[in-house]
């Protein structure tokens, strides 16, 4: 679970970049958007490395971090 200190490392960046863009009245929803499929993503990973998920599933599952991109319009 090395990857886990990386996505800590993430999030600690990305919510000290959501707090300056914030107090500057930035527009900070595809921050968020991004944070929260990152954050997805790695639940997902944890969930496979702790359960053992079928191929079949993981293909399924790697859908649902895009989500939040999807419902905001990006890319």
């Amino acid at each position: 679970m090395g990857g886990l200190v990386i996505i800590i490392g993430f999030l600690v960046g990305g919510l000290l970049s959501f707090i300056v863009l914030y107090t500057r009245g930035a527009d900070h929803i595809y921050l968020l958007a991004s944070l929260s499929t990152v954050v997805i993503a790695a639940l997902v990973g944890i969930a496979d490395d702790l359960m053992n998920i079928k191929w079949r599933t993981k293909i399924i599952t790697a859908v649902i971090p895009s989500i939040p991109l999807g419902i905001i319009g990006a890319g």
